[in-house]
């Protein structure tokens, strides 16, 4: 749908809108926005809805979509988003509201991985980078991981775009400051997504597979 042009001083940023959920299973989502003129990054918060257990999701992203992990079925879930632009930050949209299905978790499966994006929270910048990105199939990326403030789990989720899981890999005590290799199995060309969770924090970015 198109946007309504002009009007904003220089640098200012619009209100995001267009916030869809999709690819929605009993324990992730994929949230998505149109994007905004001028915007260098997103700023979207997630929280638990009506009778579902407590849920807080603050991440920062340079895409117009990110993967939410860590959901519990038959719950409900609403997100707002802001943009930031070079002359400040716009208001946070209206709140978007989602639910996933009950059932069991979905099973998780084969290989692979992705880049940059810092998070909201001080106390654990979960902080990483992607290379290479693209990535030729039957490879691996590395994420390396800046230093996180004190040891933790760490979960790492390779998701195709409809949210299909395709990898998870846990560590244990990880302290960050460290790389993390991720073999990229025999994907289809395309655009993939990574997530890592560790805790509350979550980042997220998207790898390009290419097509050799």
């Amino acid at each position: 749908g198109g946007g309504n042009g002009g009007g904003n001083p220089t640098g200012s940023c619009g209100v995001p809108e267009g916030l869809a959920a999709s690819a929605i299973t009993t324990t992730s989502a994929l949230l998505s926005w149109n994007s905004v003129p001028g915007a260098l990054r997103y700023e979207v918060e997630v929280e638990d809805d009506e009778n579902t257990v407590a849920y807080e999701f603050d991440a920062i992203s340079m895409d117009t979509a990110i993967m939410v992990i860590g959901l519990m079925p038959g719950g409900q879930y609403q997100f707002k988003v802001k943009a930031r632009c070079s002359g400040g930050n716009s208001d946070y949209s209206t709140w978007s509201f989602f639910s996933t299905p009950t059932g069991s978790p979905s099973p998780v499966t084969a290989p692979a991985s992705t880049a940059a994006v810092v998070l909201q929270r001080e106390a654990q910048e979960l902080a990483f980078r992607l290379y290479p990105n693209p990535v030729r199939p039957n490879s691996e990326v590395i994420l390396d991981f800046d230093l996180l403030a004190e040891p933790a789990a760490v979960h790492i989720l390779l998701t195709d775009m409809q949210g299909r899981t395709l990898a998870s890999r846990q560590l244990e005590g990880f302290e960050g400051g460290a790389s993390v290799e991720l073999p990229v199995g025999a994907l289809p060309a395309g655009l993939y997504q990574v997530a890592v969770q560790s805790g509350r924090d979550v980042s997220s970015r998207r790898l390009l597979v290419s097509g050799q």
